[in-house]
C-alpha cells in the first residue's frame, strides 16, 4: 500500500441486493440501520458489517491497510467513513457509513450482526463496526475520492473490494457539524438536534406538507398519495401520525429522513411555509405544487410550481409521477 499519511483513510467496498445471494440482501441497509437503531444506550449503537467472499477468499484490503486504519480510528478528532457501493441497485446507489473500528475476528454471533450472516457459509475475513449509515448523492461523493496514491477513484476501475479511499475535501456526515441535510442544532432552544442522531435517511420516504383541510383531501387522495405509491415511494404527513414526542420534532425528523418532498403551497399557510423553508435550508428535492388562481405571498411568485386544476387531479397525478421518475 502506498498512502498519503496527511490524509485520513477511508473504506469503499461493494454490496450486492441481489436474493440469490441471502432473501434479505434486498433490505441489507435497513437491516443494519435496524439494530443500530435497536440500542437506546449511545455506546451500544452500531452493528457490525462482514465483507464476505463469494467469488473468491481475496478482498482489497491487506494486513497493512487494516492497521494503518486501526491506528487512524484512534484519532477521534475526525470521522472515519465507510462507503457502501451498490451498482446493481435500481438505480445504483451509494451510502456512507461512520467507521468506528475493523475487526478480523468472526463476529457472526455477535448480538450487534444481523442475523442473516449466521446462514451465510462464505468466508467473512473482515468485519466493520458502524455507528450510522446514510444515503448521499453518489456522483457528488465519487468526485471527492482518490485513491491513497492521489489518483481518483473509479468505482467501475476496482475489481476487488473493499479498499481504501481518500477524501480530497474532508467530509463530515455525522455528529454536530454535519452538512448532509440533517440540523446540527434544534431550531426551539439552540441545543444540538436531539432527532440526528436516531434519524437515517430513508430513501423510500417523500414528505407531503400541504394544508390538512377537508376540501384538500382528493388532492392527496387522487393525486399524491397514487403517484408515490406507484413508485414504491412512501408518503409521510404529519396529521397521520401518532407519535409521543412533539409534534414540531416529528415534523423536523421526518424531513431529515427524506430526501425528497411535495409541498403545495396553494394557501397561506404557515406551518407549510416553515416546513418549506426547513426544506431548502436542508437542500433537500422540492415539488412544488399549487392550485391554479391560488393568491400566494410577492416573494414566493418567482418560485416555479406546478399549477393544477381541481377538476383534472389525475393531470396532476400524471405530473407528479413524472417529476419523479425523472429526478429518482
Amino acid at each position: 500500500m502506498t498512502s498519503n499519511d496527511s490524509k485520513i483513510p477511508h473504506v469503499i467496498l461493494k454490496w450486492s441486493p441481489f436474493p440469490e445471494f441471502h432473501p434479505d440482501a434486498p433490505d441489507t441497509i435497513s437491516i443494519h440501520n435496524q439494530i443500530i437503531n435497536s440500542f437506546d444506550k449511545t455506546e451500544d449503537k452500531y452493528v457490525w458489517w462482514g465483507k464476505a467472499c463469494v467469488k473468491s477468499n481475496t478482498i482489497g484490503l491487506v494486513s497493512g491497510d487494516i492497521t494503518y486504519l486501526r491506528k487512524q480510528l484512534k484519532n477521534k478528532n475526525h470521522e472515519t467513513h465507510i462507503y457502501f457501493y451498490c451498482p446493481e441497485g435500481t438505480p445504483p446507489s451509494l451510502h456512507v457509513g461512520l467507521l468506528l473500528d475493523v475487526a478480523t475476528t468472526d463476529k457472526r454471533n455477535d448480538k450487534h450482526t444481523p442475523h442473516y450472516y449466521r446462514e451465510l457459509t462464505h468466508n467473512i475475513p473482515v468485519w466493520f463496526k458502524i455507528a450510522d449509515i446514510k444515503k448521499i448523492d453518489r456522483e457528488e461523493a465519487y468526485k471527492n475520492l482518490a485513491e491513497p496514491t492521489g489518483i481518483k477513484f473509479s468505482p467501475v476501475g476496482s475489481v476487488v473490494y473493499p479498499v481504501l479511499v481518500h477524501e480530497i475535501v474532508d467530509r463530515v456526515f455525522f455528529g454536530a457539524n454535519a452538512t448532509d441535510g440533517q440540523l446540527s442544532r434544534c431550531f426551539k432552544n439552540g441545543s444540538l438536534c436531539g432527532t440526528r442522531e436516531t434519524t437515517s435517511l430513508r430513501p423510500t420516504r417523500v414528505f407531503v406538507g400541504m394544508p390538512y383541510q377537508k376540501k384538500y383531501n382528493d388532492v392527496y387522495l387522487v393525486a399524491i398519495e397514487p403517484s408515490l405509491l406507484a413508485l414504491g415511494l412512501k408518503p409521510w404527513r404529519a396529521d397521520y401520525q401518532f407519535r409521543s414526542i412533539d409534534i414540531i420534532c416529528n415534523v423536523c425528523a421526518a424531513i431529515q429522513s427524506s430526501e425528497i418532498a411535495i409541498i403545495d403551497m396553494s394557501e397561506a399557510n404557515v406551518n407549510v411555509y416553515f416546513e418549506l423553508g426547513l426544506l431548502y435550508g436542508l437542500s433537500k428535492q422540492v415539488i412544488l405544487i399549487r392550485q391554479k388562481n391560488s393568491k400566494i405571498p410577492t416573494d414566493m411568485m418567482g418560485m416555479t410550481a406546478f399549477e393544477y386544476d381541481r377538476d383534472d387531479l389525475i393531470q396532476l397525478k400524471n405530473a407528479i409521477y413524472s417529476i419523479l421518475t425523472n429526478i429518482q
